[in-house]
Protein backbone atom coordinates (compact mmCIF):
# COMPACT_ATOMS: atom_id res chain seq x y z
CA UNK A 1 0.00 0.00 0.00
CA UNK A 2 1.44 2.91 -0.68
CA UNK A 3 2.11 5.90 1.53
CA UNK A 4 -0.77 7.66 3.39
CA UNK A 5 -1.84 10.54 5.45
CA UNK A 6 -3.77 9.86 8.09
CA UNK A 7 -6.14 12.67 9.47
CA UNK A 8 -5.86 12.45 13.28
CA UNK A 9 -3.38 14.82 15.97
CA UNK A 10 -0.26 14.42 16.58
CA UNK A 11 1.67 13.49 19.72
CA UNK A 12 1.83 17.38 20.58
CA UNK A 13 -1.78 17.15 19.56
CA UNK A 14 -1.40 19.40 16.95
CA UNK A 15 -4.68 19.38 14.66
CA UNK A 16 -4.07 18.86 10.62
CA UNK A 17 -3.30 22.50 9.30
CA UNK A 18 -1.93 23.89 12.66
CA UNK A 19 1.23 25.56 12.86
CA UNK A 20 4.24 23.56 14.52
CA UNK A 21 4.23 23.77 17.88
CA UNK A 22 7.88 22.03 18.06
CA UNK A 23 9.73 23.58 15.14
CA UNK A 24 10.98 21.53 12.12
CA UNK A 25 12.10 17.78 13.07
CA UNK A 26 12.25 14.09 11.35
CA UNK A 27 13.23 13.01 8.56
CA UNK A 28 13.67 15.11 5.50
CA UNK A 29 11.78 14.30 1.87
CA UNK A 30 10.98 16.98 -0.29
CA UNK A 31 8.06 17.62 -3.06
CA UNK A 32 8.66 18.86 -6.50
CA UNK A 33 6.63 21.33 -8.20
CA UNK A 34 6.08 18.14 -11.02
CA UNK A 35 4.60 16.29 -8.12
CA UNK A 36 7.00 13.86 -7.32
CA UNK A 37 7.88 13.02 -3.68
CA UNK A 38 11.96 12.64 -3.19
CA UNK A 39 14.41 12.39 -1.25
CA UNK A 40 17.96 14.21 -1.64
CA UNK A 41 21.82 12.78 -1.43
CA UNK A 42 25.19 14.19 -2.10
CA UNK A 43 25.88 15.65 -4.98
CA UNK A 44 22.56 17.09 -5.35
CA UNK A 45 21.06 12.97 -6.07
CA UNK A 46 17.58 12.77 -6.30
CA UNK A 47 15.45 9.52 -5.73
CA UNK A 48 11.84 9.59 -5.97
CA UNK A 49 9.13 8.05 -4.58
CA UNK A 50 7.57 5.22 -6.97
CA UNK A 51 3.88 5.74 -6.02
CA UNK A 52 3.27 9.03 -4.40
CA UNK A 53 0.46 11.04 -6.12
CA UNK A 54 -1.75 10.36 -3.27
CA UNK A 55 0.22 11.59 -1.05
CA UNK A 56 0.95 14.49 -2.59
CA UNK A 57 -2.25 15.36 -3.22
CA UNK A 58 -3.58 14.49 0.35
CA UNK A 59 -0.40 17.47 2.07
CA UNK A 60 -1.19 19.97 -1.15
CA UNK A 61 -5.09 19.51 0.49
CA UNK A 62 -4.11 20.51 3.94
CA UNK A 63 -1.75 23.34 2.99
CA UNK A 64 -4.96 24.59 0.90
CA UNK A 65 -2.09 24.95 -2.22
CA UNK A 66 -2.75 22.64 -5.02
CA UNK A 67 0.87 23.06 -6.70
CA UNK A 68 2.46 23.60 -3.05
CA UNK A 69 6.38 22.58 -3.38
CA UNK A 70 9.09 22.06 -0.39
CA UNK A 71 10.45 20.40 2.36
CA UNK A 72 8.78 17.84 4.84
CA UNK A 73 9.73 16.34 7.73
CA UNK A 74 8.34 12.82 9.21
CA UNK A 75 8.75 12.05 12.98
CA UNK A 76 9.27 8.80 14.13
CA UNK A 77 5.71 8.03 15.25
CA UNK A 78 4.46 9.39 12.03
CA UNK A 79 3.71 13.23 12.84
CA UNK A 80 4.50 14.99 9.30
CA UNK A 81 5.31 18.65 8.88
CA UNK A 82 5.38 20.68 6.08
CA UNK A 83 7.06 24.90 5.43
CA UNK A 84 4.89 26.70 3.99
CA UNK A 85 5.22 30.60 3.42
CA UNK A 86 8.23 30.55 5.87
CA UNK A 87 5.38 28.87 8.38
CA UNK A 88 5.93 25.11 9.76
CA UNK A 89 2.70 23.18 9.68
CA UNK A 90 1.81 20.05 11.08
CA UNK A 91 -0.15 18.22 8.20
CA UNK A 92 -0.95 15.22 9.67
CA UNK A 93 0.09 11.30 10.51
CA UNK A 94 1.89 10.04 7.88
CA UNK A 95 1.33 5.66 7.64
CA UNK A 96 4.88 4.64 5.47
CA UNK A 97 3.92 0.69 5.73
CA UNK A 98 6.32 -1.82 5.49
CA UNK A 99 7.57 -1.57 1.82
CA UNK A 100 10.26 0.60 0.17
CA UNK A 101 9.40 3.03 -2.27
CA UNK A 102 12.46 4.59 -3.29
CA UNK A 103 15.11 2.45 -5.13
CA UNK A 104 18.18 1.83 -4.09
CA UNK A 105 17.93 3.03 -0.35
CA UNK A 106 16.36 0.45 2.62
CA UNK A 107 15.16 2.97 4.90
CA UNK A 108 12.79 0.23 6.46
CA UNK A 109 15.72 -1.91 7.52
CA UNK A 110 15.50 -4.38 10.03
CA UNK A 111 18.13 -4.46 12.83
CA UNK A 112 18.39 -7.61 15.10
CA UNK A 113 19.49 -6.16 18.83
CA UNK A 114 20.60 -9.06 20.93
CA UNK A 115 20.31 -11.64 18.08
CA UNK A 116 24.00 -13.45 16.38
CA UNK A 117 24.02 -11.05 13.71
CA UNK A 118 25.23 -7.12 14.11
CA UNK A 119 23.71 -5.48 16.88
CA UNK A 120 25.19 -2.21 15.39
CA UNK A 121 24.25 -2.17 11.25
CA UNK A 122 25.93 0.58 8.55
CA UNK A 123 22.24 2.68 8.02
CA UNK A 124 21.29 1.84 4.34
CA UNK A 125 19.62 5.35 3.91
CA UNK A 126 20.64 8.45 2.76
CA UNK A 127 23.99 9.30 4.60
CA UNK A 128 23.33 13.29 4.19
CA UNK A 129 23.68 15.65 6.74
CA UNK A 130 20.21 16.76 8.45
CA UNK A 131 18.37 14.20 6.55
CA UNK A 132 18.78 11.05 8.88
CA UNK A 133 16.17 11.84 11.29
CA UNK A 134 15.12 13.67 14.50
CA UNK A 135 18.26 13.92 16.43
CA UNK A 136 18.01 14.32 20.30
CA UNK A 137 21.08 13.51 22.43
CA UNK A 138 21.81 11.15 26.03
CA UNK A 139 23.95 13.26 28.38
CA UNK A 140 26.89 12.08 30.23
CA UNK A 141 25.54 11.40 33.42
CA UNK A 142 27.42 14.21 35.57
CA UNK A 143 26.26 16.67 33.08
CA UNK A 144 22.44 15.73 33.89
CA UNK A 145 22.91 15.67 37.42
CA UNK A 146 24.18 19.29 37.41
CA UNK A 147 21.36 20.15 35.03
CA UNK A 148 18.68 18.36 37.59
CA UNK A 149 17.42 16.00 35.41
CA UNK A 150 16.42 12.54 35.43
CA UNK A 151 19.09 9.78 34.02
CA UNK A 152 15.91 8.72 31.59
CA UNK A 153 15.84 12.46 29.79
CA UNK A 154 16.79 12.98 26.26
CA UNK A 155 17.32 16.57 25.27
CA UNK A 156 19.10 18.80 22.49
CA UNK A 157 21.13 21.43 22.78
CA UNK A 158 20.20 25.26 22.52
CA UNK A 159 23.00 27.22 22.52
CA UNK A 160 26.64 25.84 24.57
CA UNK A 161 25.10 25.45 28.17
CA UNK A 162 21.81 25.30 27.27
CA UNK A 163 19.28 22.64 26.80
CA UNK A 164 15.81 21.23 26.32
CA UNK A 165 14.62 18.51 27.35
CA UNK A 166 12.07 15.50 26.84
CA UNK A 167 8.82 15.40 29.02
CA UNK A 168 9.04 11.51 28.92
CA UNK A 169 11.16 9.64 30.79
CA UNK A 170 13.13 6.66 28.96
CA UNK A 171 15.52 4.90 31.68
CA UNK A 172 15.91 1.44 30.16
CA UNK A 173 16.70 2.66 26.55
CA UNK A 174 19.28 5.36 27.83
CA UNK A 175 21.05 2.46 29.94
CA UNK A 176 21.28 0.58 27.16
CA UNK A 177 22.76 3.00 24.98
CA UNK A 178 25.02 3.87 27.29
CA UNK A 179 26.25 0.16 27.75
CA UNK A 180 26.03 -0.53 23.93
CA UNK A 181 28.21 3.43 22.87
CA UNK A 182 30.27 2.81 26.13
CA UNK A 183 33.06 4.76 25.00
CA UNK A 184 31.42 7.49 24.59
CA UNK A 185 29.89 10.39 27.14
CA UNK A 186 27.08 12.54 24.74
CA UNK A 187 25.41 9.72 22.47
CA UNK A 188 23.63 11.23 19.59
CA UNK A 189 21.17 9.88 18.05
CA UNK A 190 18.27 10.42 15.32
CA UNK A 191 14.79 8.59 14.93
CA UNK A 192 13.92 8.06 11.63
CA UNK A 193 10.41 8.34 9.67
CA UNK A 194 10.16 4.41 9.79
CA UNK A 195 10.81 4.13 13.86
CA UNK A 196 14.36 3.04 13.43
CA UNK A 197 17.23 4.53 15.40
CA UNK A 198 20.50 5.51 14.13
CA UNK A 199 23.58 7.25 15.12
CA UNK A 200 26.73 8.60 13.74
CA UNK A 201 29.81 6.72 15.03
CA UNK A 202 33.40 8.15 14.48
CA UNK A 203 35.42 5.50 13.22
CA UNK A 204 38.09 5.18 16.00
CA UNK A 205 35.21 3.70 18.01
CA UNK A 206 34.18 0.89 15.06
CA UNK A 207 36.58 -1.53 15.74
CA UNK A 208 35.65 -1.64 20.14
CA UNK A 209 32.28 -1.86 18.89
CA UNK A 210 32.81 -4.96 16.63
CA UNK A 211 31.99 -3.10 13.27
CA UNK A 212 33.43 -4.57 10.30
CA UNK A 213 33.49 -1.41 8.01
CA UNK A 214 34.74 -3.17 4.59
CA UNK A 215 32.24 -6.42 4.91
CA UNK A 216 29.17 -3.97 6.03
CA UNK A 217 30.15 -1.70 3.41
CA UNK A 218 30.15 -4.55 0.41
CA UNK A 219 27.27 -6.62 1.80
CA UNK A 220 25.11 -2.79 1.46
CA UNK A 221 26.13 -2.15 -2.13
CA UNK A 222 24.90 -5.43 -2.88
CA UNK A 223 21.45 -4.49 -1.78
CA UNK A 224 21.40 -1.11 -1.37
CA UNK A 225 23.47 0.64 -3.66
CA UNK A 226 22.13 4.10 -3.45
CA UNK A 227 23.03 4.20 0.17
CA UNK A 228 26.34 2.49 -0.94
CA UNK A 229 27.44 5.36 -3.28
CA UNK A 230 26.01 7.39 -0.13
CA UNK A 231 28.70 5.96 2.21
CA UNK A 232 31.85 6.06 -0.26
CA UNK A 233 30.51 9.59 -1.05
CA UNK A 234 31.24 10.82 2.38
CA UNK A 235 33.90 8.56 3.16
CA UNK A 236 35.62 10.52 -0.03
CA UNK A 237 34.87 13.40 1.40
CA UNK A 238 36.03 13.05 4.94
CA UNK A 239 39.88 12.34 2.94
CA UNK A 240 39.06 15.57 1.18
CA UNK A 241 38.87 17.13 4.59
CA UNK A 242 41.62 15.18 6.31
CA UNK A 243 39.67 14.21 9.08
CA UNK A 244 38.05 10.49 10.03
CA UNK A 245 34.71 9.73 8.42
CA UNK A 246 31.69 9.58 10.69
CA UNK A 247 28.85 6.95 9.37
CA UNK A 248 25.83 6.54 10.28
CA UNK A 249 24.75 3.11 11.85
CA UNK A 250 21.38 1.45 12.58
CA UNK A 251 21.11 0.21 15.96
CA UNK A 252 17.60 -0.81 16.83
CA UNK A 253 13.94 0.10 16.62
CA UNK A 254 11.88 2.44 18.15
CA UNK A 255 9.39 -1.06 18.62
CA UNK A 256 12.23 -2.57 19.78
CA UNK A 257 13.99 -0.35 22.38
CA UNK A 258 11.37 2.29 23.36
CA UNK A 259 8.15 0.54 23.50
CA UNK A 260 7.11 1.95 20.19
CA UNK A 261 6.67 5.74 21.13
CA UNK A 262 9.41 8.71 20.37
CA UNK A 263 10.47 10.78 23.40
CA UNK A 264 7.70 13.89 23.19
CA UNK A 265 8.91 17.35 23.50
CA UNK A 266 9.05 19.87 26.57
CA UNK A 267 7.28 22.31 24.56
CA UNK A 268 9.09 24.52 25.98
CA UNK A 269 9.06 28.04 23.53
CA UNK A 270 12.76 26.99 22.68
CA UNK A 271 11.68 23.71 21.40
CA UNK A 272 9.64 25.80 18.70
CA UNK A 273 13.13 27.59 17.53
CA UNK A 274 14.06 24.12 16.63
CA UNK A 275 14.54 23.70 12.70
CA UNK A 276 16.47 20.48 11.23
CA UNK A 277 17.20 22.34 8.09
CA UNK A 278 19.32 24.57 9.52
CA UNK A 279 22.69 23.20 10.14
CA UNK A 280 22.82 23.87 14.05
CA UNK A 281 20.00 21.46 14.42
CA UNK A 282 20.64 19.39 11.74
Amino acid sequence: MPWKLINVNSIENESPGEESKIGFRGSRYSIGLDGNLFVTDFNQQKTNHIDASEYVTQIRRILDNNSWAGRLRIRGNGDTYCKDDGNIYYVGNTNTDNNEYFPGYNFNQKPKPGSPEPSVVIFSGSHNHGMVGERWTIPERSFAIREGVSMGNVGRRIRKGEWVWSSSQHDEFTETLRSLFRLEDFIRFYITAEGNLVRPIAAKYWTSYGIDINSQIKSLLSHSPMAGNSVNTKIENSKTQNREPNLYFCFGNINDLLNGKIPTTSQDDRDNDVDQDSSKWG
